[in-house]
């Protein structure tokens, strides 16, 4: 404006008075935007960055509440039990019956193996297992026995003729020979015949464990949840356990869900069992599930220069929550009732320790104000001492936020 009034007074009037007039009014006027310039460039550089949103000043006033003491942490919903299913036996696939989200019940058929080639050797064990007991039936001991009678009763009598001079020597030797013959004949029929019965027993054994095969080929769900990852396809090779068992699937308990979540080290400490916590998931933002502390690792993990510590987090069971789902924790490790509290925002740290500044009563102005913290939540902090309720705290607030 100045500047256009200078211009404006120096093209009034062509009378010499009224040029110098108008000359030195342009002279004052260019030192007061020099001076000006000047002003605007320091304090530009004591000012915010050009990227910095302006801001104002909000006046909150300090009041008396409850402040429960958090610690904040970050982690996903886990199954209380996640189970590999793995082939028992070598097969091919043929069917697959579930897929990946698929809910299932403990029992229900999840992957079957082609059987043809199990039921062919079923039906040849079983043929084999008749014959052998067919053999195991036959009476060899029987036999055996009535050999050994009739060759005792001929040697009674050859030692009876023996004895009045009819039989010869040589003729009694051969019937107590025949007599011994009969009795190691025994002795083997009762061998053969339990060898017999043991093979018989042998290959029921395998004829039962055959048949089991054939329904290990039907791999079934060993607990009610949900199939997380299906791993096979139709057509697929799998191996038996003896050669590392092929993974058809896993499997989630979600019927009790907890949260795995990393303490930073500074806030484990004051982390209890039992504790009570609410955790949110982006899937609801706006409702919190519940649960408590369940257990404190007593071992951290490094990562750099921090250590954290795993904390598992026991949910009441809410049908909306789902296996990997991220969460946030809010654990409650403290409850301070009637105190005074302020947002953290109205805090400002130095080389002195914490500072607010609050507003003068009864005139425009503020003044720093040093207090003492106490617990913070995160978004307010307990004042222990320097201000008192219903004092003003300045607070800055992005211009974008009003």
């Amino acid at each position: 404006m100045l500047w256009h009034l200078a211009m404006a007074s120096e093209h009034t009037s062509g009378s010499d008075p009224l040029r110098r007039v108008a000359r030195a009014a342009l002279g004052v006027g260019a030192t007061f935007l020099l001076l000006a310039l000047a002003y605007l460039g320091l304090t530009s550089e004591l000012g915010p960055d050009d990227g910095d949103l302006p801001s104002r000043l909000d006046a909150v006033p300090v009041e008396r509440g409850v402040l429960r003491e958090l610690v904040i942490a970050n982690g996903s919903l886990e199954p209380s039990a996640r189970v590999v299913v793995q082939s028992e036996i070598p097969g091919i696939v043929a069917r697959v019956h579930v897929d990946d989200g698929d809910r299932v019940e403990p029992g229900q058929p999840l992957v079957e193996l082609d059987r043809e080639r199990l039921l062919d050797r079923v039906a040849e064990m079983a043929a084999a297992l008749e014959v052998r007991r067919a053999r195991a039936r036959m009476d060899l001991v029987g036999r055996a026995r009535i050999e050994l009678r009739k060759a005792r009763r001929d040697l009674a009598r050859v030692k009876g003729l023996h004895a009045r001079g009819i039989a010869s020597q040589e003729t009694l030797e051969l019937e107590e020979h025949r007599t011994s013959l009969a009795e190691i004949a025994l002795g083997d029929a009762r061998a053969e015949k339990a060898a017999r019965r043991a093979s018989v027993e042998e290959a029921e054994n395998a004829l039962r464990r055959m048949r089991r095969d054939v329904e290990k080929a039907i791999i079934r769900s060993p607990i009610g949840g949900v199939v997380v990852r299906r791993a096979v396809e139709v057509g697929t090779a799998v191996a038996d356990l003896q050669n590392g068992g092929t993974v058809v699937a896993t499997l989630a308990d979600d019927r009790r869900l907890h949260v795995l979540a990393e303490v930073d080290e500074n806030d484990v400490a004051s982390v209890r069992m039992g504790q009570s916590v609410e955790v949110r998931v982006d899937a609801f933002p706006e409702e919190a599930l519940v649960g408590h502390v369940r257990k404190v690792s007593s071992a951290g993990r490094a990562e750099g220069s921090v250590s954290s510590f795993e904390v598992e987090i026991e949910l009441v069971r809410d049908p909306r929550a789902r296996v990997g789902m991220s969460a946030d924790t809010r654990i409650q490790v403290g409850r301070h009732v009637d105190v005074l509290l302020v947002p953290n925002g109205a805090i400002d740290r130095d080389g002195d320790g914490p500072r607010v500044r609050r507003g003068i009563s009864g005139r425009s102005g503020e003044e720093w104000v040093r207090i003492e913290e106490g617990a913070s939540d995160g978004f307010h902090t307990v004042i222990r001492t320097g201000l008192e309720e219903g004092d003003l705290v300045l607070l800055e607030v992005p211009e974008s936020a009003g």
